[in-house]
């Protein structure tokens, strides 16, 4: 990743760049520090190559005022903005909040996918975000997992409690302005999330952010997106003319209402989705109640990716990274490499190519020696006359008839042995020694053939959905699909989240400590309160909540 070439490591004298964080098509993220307020903070410098675009920094600066503007704890709050000189060029830049924790893409190939409980928290929490730019007029124009942030890294799925997360949504209408200065891509977004009326090049509105959190949601349930492996032709071809599938068709656990939401949020014809935000909330929120608890606590069961390290560079752009953004290619009129899965990002009105692959298959050839030819001592004919070698043959012959007929007899045998003990009626396996968490434990038992189910008890100090044993217990002999019962560590009694609105931030975590729950502070820029009180905190008062839960409180700014 290369870093910009800034005056040791400082911008306009008083923000500190610490480490590049994040690398894509437009700019260039750091972890940095604003000495003037002793803050971490996030600065995101855009790419040199867009100051040669029509009006991208008077764009840029104008999306950029109007992000600033919203308040939501749900969205990635804009401290700062300006443009810099590095003596070649204009670079405009951003100075944002700093979110510590994983994008949603990171979690997602992590865990392989999530709760319905969580997953619906997760768009609610999106759709929010949403709802605050919608009411400013600001559509978003690139809802995708990478640019969801969780505050902390997700912990593994409970059985018995949906965990408390907290997501915010970055990178507000920021594209819009390198679409509009180019004048030849007036459409952005990445084409696996992208609303087929853009594919058809009409006018963007709310419904396109509703359409691509349609897909978030349907990824994060099945841990994939619906047309997985398309090529970038037939993935516009499907978002253009295809239904999504019903998940609940393989999974007849979930409720089918979900289904139908999914479905809404994704209809075709943008005047059949939810006009804004707001009337996607509503729907999500009846949805919601209408969910059972255990059904909330389920989740489709997918193979964890663990994301990998990238190790080479753009070929069209020289840029390394997961997103993979066309705005420098696009503007030089260089052809622009397509990765047609979840992080490609492209121009919709760009012709659309495959790469020819990059990659060749090589194969290690071993060449063979030349087989040997031994002198041997022959008799006078040779290895024999003709009758004594034909002779020979037939023996030969009736011997390797004899030994194939006994190997069968014997592998007839082996075989139905093994089928017996195997797949029979006298197959029996080992309930294990089970590992604590439940989804190990879980995994281990259908490894074997076995069915689960599990129940919860009280845990003794243990923590909650732990695995406290199985019935049978481990080491007994039972039948392949038999059902094994896994005792699973219940909650402690919950506790009432404290009324901490308008303390200072000393206090309110003194309150919320003593009542047995962590803190976790972050900071708004406001002239509402007074600094470093109070304005929300999340779970609200009067919640029930598990002790040593996380309280997030949003402190006024000093």
């Amino acid at each position: 990743m290369t870093i910009p070439s800034l005056p040791a490591g400082w911008l306009e004298g008083r923000y500190r760049l610490d480490a590049p964080v994040a690398r894509g098509g437009m700019a260039t993220v750091y972890r940095g520090y604003d000495t003037k307020l002793d803050r971490a903070v996030a600065i995101k410098i855009m790419h040199p190559d867009l100051a040669a675009l029509d009006d991208f920094t008077r764009l840029f600066q104008r999306e950029a005022r109007a992000v600033a503007a919203l308040s939501s704890p749900h969205i990635v709050t804009i401290y700062d903005r300006g443009v810099w000189n590095d003596g070649a060029a204009e670079r405009a830049y951003l100075v944002m909040e700093y979110v510590p924790g994983p994008t949603l893409r990171h979690e997602l190939e992590r865990l392989g996918s999530f709760q319905l409980g969580t997953a619906l928290d997760i768009c609610d929490q999106v759709l929010q975000g949403l709802a605050a730019a919608h009411r400013a007029g600001i559509i978003h124009r690139d809802i995708k997992p990478e640019n969801i942030l969780f505050d902390d890294a997700c912990p593994p799925p409970s059985p018995v409690r949906l965990p408390q997360l907290a997501v915010t949504v970055t990178d507000f209408g920021l594209a819009h302005a390198v679409s509009a200065s180019s004048g030849a891509l007036p459409r952005w977004g990445t084409l696996a999330y992208t609303a087929p009326e853009i594919l058809e090049q009409r006018a963007a509105s709310p419904a396109c952010d509703i359409y691509a959190t349609g897909l978030v949601l349907f990824e994060l349930l099945a841990g994939r997106l619906p047309w997985a492996g398309y090529s970038a032709a037939q993935l516009a071809a499907a978002q253009a003319r295809d239904d999504l599938p019903r998940l609940a068709r393989d999974n007849p656990w979930l409720p089918a209402q979900v289904d139908s939401f999914i479905g809404v949020l994704t209809a075709k014809n943008p005047a059949d989705r939810p006009a804004s935000a707001v009337e996607a909330r509503e729907l999500l929120r009846g949805l919601r109640a209408g969910v059972a608890d255990d059904a909330a606590l389920r989740r489709i069961p997918v193979t964890p990716r663990r994301p990998q390290p990238v190790h080479r560079e753009d070929v069209a752009g020289g840029r390394g990274g997961a997103e993979l953004e066309t705005a420098a290619a696009a503007s030089t009129g260089r052809a622009a490499t397509l990765n047609a899965g979840a992080d490609a990002t492209v121009p919709v009105r760009a012709p659309v190519h495959r790469a020819p692959s990059v990659l060749r298959s090589t194969r290690k050839l071993t060449a063979r020696p030349a087989s040997s030819q031994q002198d041997t001592a022959l008799s006078p004919h040779g290895a024999g006359t003709p009758r004594q070698r034909g002779a020979g043959r037939r023996r030969a012959r009736v011997w390797r008839i004899a030994a194939w007929v006994c190997a069968i007899a014997l592998l007839s045998g082996a075989a139905g042995a093994t089928w017996a003990l195997t797949a029979g009626p006298w197959a029996r396996v080992t309930v294990p020694e089970l590992a604590t968490g439940l989804t190990q434990a879980r995994s281990q038992m259908e490894a074997l053939g076995l069915t689960v189910e599990t129940e919860v008890r009280g845990g003794n100090g243990a923590a909650p959905g732990t695995v406290l044993g199985s019935d049978p217990e481990a080491g007994s002999r039972v039948r392949p699909g038999s059902t094994v019962e896994l005792l699973v560590a219940g909650a402690a009694p919950d506790s009432t989240v404290p009324d901490v609105a308008d303390m200072a931030e000393a206090e309110a975590r003194a309150v919320l400590e003593k009542a047995g729950f962590q803190v976790q502070v972050r900071y708004r820029e406001t002239r509402a309160a007074a600094p470093g009180t109070v304005l929300r905190q999340d779970p609200g008062p009067g919640v029930s909540a598990a002790p040593g839960q996380k309280v997030t409180l949003i402190i006024a700014a000093r």
